[in-house]
């Protein structure tokens, strides 16, 4: 089995061309042509979240969720190695962190 490709993610603005939100890691702008930002262009696409338009709500909310997830693991591991109240609490806050990155609005 082979392992996912490290994170953070992120994903890109609706791209016309292809109808999708593209997800991967960012890299210095023009790595790819697939634009984040002013500053910063997706590096390797892990995946897309293929939308009927711009306006496509539940594409961007999945584009979201799978950028999430290398983040979402992590919070998941920290949480089952937890063995000290501090480790919790710090493993509670990547959590919430996680989800927010998930469902930011």
């Amino acid at each position: 089995m082979g392992e996912h490709t490290l994170g953070p993610w992120e994903y890109s603005g609706y791209c016309e061309s292809d109808c999708s939100y593209h997800i991967g890691t960012v890299g210095p702008k023009s790595c790819t042509g697939i634009e984040i930002d002013d500053q910063h262009s997706m590096k390797e696409v892990v995946a897309d979240a293929w939308a009927e338009d711009e306006h496509d709500g539940n594409a961007l909310a999945n584009a979201r969720l799978i950028s999430a997830a290398p983040d979402l693991l992590e919070a998941c591991k920290a949480l089952l190695n937890a063995q000290t109240t501090d480790v919790w609490n710090m493993a509670v806050d990547i959590s919430y962190a996680a989800i927010e990155k998930a469902e930011k609005k």
